[in-house]
């Protein structure tokens, strides 16, 4: 009789995957007109060399392309074109040579790669925590220079110094790709800090700084390195690794004795990172279609250097999607977890929410846990199209032609953070805790990837806030 049944259920999948199968082939044979990609050619790309732009197209020279999909196809290379931090505007044309044969030609505006970085930034987790403060002396100014596009390849070279509140010295090599498809490639990365103060524990949920006197109170030392493996355009898997050495000062014992995991003032641990990435958004700014997944997985610490006591496991995957409604109407969904497994985690690395992801309305906290999970919602209205236009005077495309594009929108988040510390809970009461807020937004998107975000948010504890943010919220 169990064989019976599983010869039926073999037979009844079997006829569905024949007939879905049939369905599928007699649609995509469904191509009355079908264009051949005879040429494709460049325009506007003085630095960018043509196999960068080639790898993000979703065709190459010789493919067939149903008259139909023409348009979709077109699109989608667009997309991933204006993705890149490379051209501030992307054109592509179709041009039909014959009943049978098309041109495409692709029309780029490239941006100013060479920048002289100066930043004035502050100490604090973010902005809004700075602006609540306004503590000028909290400061920290830095200077360098930064590559993009080095070599036409779109690699990204880097170096910072930074004076100040903190001192800081940095420098990244991005995009190194080893073969002609560039589909197998590497980011390096080192930095060097010392910090004035540092948070040190957690109250009120908020965090607690401890600052000494005419000495740094944590220095640290970090170099890390990435191998990509290029799907696609928008899909790859990223390979890491990462050493870190950090000396604290004894005071920090003195008021945290959870500080560091291990016995003494030096901690030293390495990690292993593996993450899967697809992207179809139209943008990495601001999306308003597609979706992107991202799926992380960490170990750090791997019992490499007993007297830290690092030992432990993360998991992290998050979905978003973005779909539009009508022609100005998008509905944005963020879902976001985590997962830790493994030996108790030092205070410097733990984290939750308030840090790398939010929940908006609680700008303010921080929210320690070993596993989470994130809702986000928007719904926004596309106030002003994007408009193009000119500045007078000024004599470079790179700068003088700009655009701008304008939603309002509404919000909803929902989160939950858990903890299993019971000297943390002594002292917080946000983690353990169902977490909701709702609110309105403007959203000012412009050129050179620059977004401005202005929220209006009420949260579960009855309190309503002005934020301010220069990036998206998912």
């Amino acid at each position: 009789m169990q064989v019976s049944n599983l010869n039926t259920r073999f037979l009844a999948t079997l006829f569905w995957m024949i007939l879905i199968f049939g369905f599928t082939n007699s649609v995509a044979q469904n191509c009355p007109d079908k264009f051949y990609i005879s040429e494709i050619t460049f325009s506007g790309n003085k630095t960018t060399k043509p196999q960068v732009i080639e790898r993000e197209l979703s065709f190459e020279r010789g493919d067939s392309v149903c008259s139909n999909n023409l348009s979709s196809v077109l699109t989608e290379s667009k997309h991933n074109l204006e993705k890149l931090p490379l051209f501030n505007f992307v054109t592509i044309t179709p041009d039909t040579l014959d009943l049978q044969n098309i041109a495409i030609h692709i029309h780029v505006v490239e941006r100013w790669y060479l920048m002289p970085i100066f930043t004035a930034t502050y100490a604090d987790r973010n902005l809004n925590v700075w602006l609540k403060e306004k503590d000028w002396t909290r400061i920290r100014v830095g200077v360098g220079l930064e590559k993009y596009n080095f070599r036409g390849q779109n690699e990204n070279i880097s170096g910072m110094f930074v004076y100040g509140y903190d001192k800081q010295v940095s420098f990244a090599y991005r995009n190194i790709y080893f073969d002609k498809k560039r589909k197998n490639g590497a980011s390096i990365f080192f930095k060097y800090y010392k910090r004035n103060e540092t948070p040190y524990i957690v109250e009120n949920d908020k965090f607690k700084q401890l600052k000494l006197q005419g000495e740094f109170i944590t220095d640290v030392m970090q170099i890390s390195g990435e191998y990509y493996h290029r799907i696609k355009p928008g899909e790859q898997h990223i390979a890491g690794t990462a050493f870190e050495l950090r000396h604290a000062a004894d005071t920090l014992f003195d008021v945290n004795k959870k500080y560091f995991s291990g016995v003494n003032d030096l901690s030293r641990y390495v990690y292993l990172r593996y993450i899967y990435d697809k992207d179809t958004r139209n943008s990495r700014i601001f999306p308003v279609s597609g979706y992107k997944i991202r799926f992380f997985l960490q170990g750090t610490g791997l019992g490499l250097f007993s007297e830290s006591n690092i030992n432990f496991i993360h998991i992290r995957p998050q979905v978003s999607f973005f779909t539009g409604i009508g022609k100005r109407f998008v509905l944005g969904n963020h879902l976001a977890a985590k997962k830790t497994y493994g030996s108790t985690l030092p205070f410097y690395l733990q984290d939750a929410l308030g840090t790398d992801f939010n929940i908006r309305g609680y700008e303010y906290y921080v929210i320690h846990g070993t596993d989470f999970i994130l809702n986000n919602n928007s719904f926004n209205f596309e106030l002003l199209p994007k408009t193009v236009f000119s500045i007078p005077y000024i004599p470079f495309e790179k700068f003088s032609k700009v655009h701008i594009t304008i939603y309002i929108g509404a919000f909803a988040d929902v989160a939950y953070v858990k903890n299993t510390d019971p000297d943390y809970m002594k002292h917080n009461k946000l983690a353990n805790e169902f977490l909701y807020s709702s609110g309105l937004s403007l959203n000012i998107l412009t050129y050179y990837d620059k977004l401005l975000r202005f929220d209006y948010s009420w949260n579960h504890l009855g309190e309503r806030h002005f934020f301010f943010h220069i990036n998206a919220p998912f």
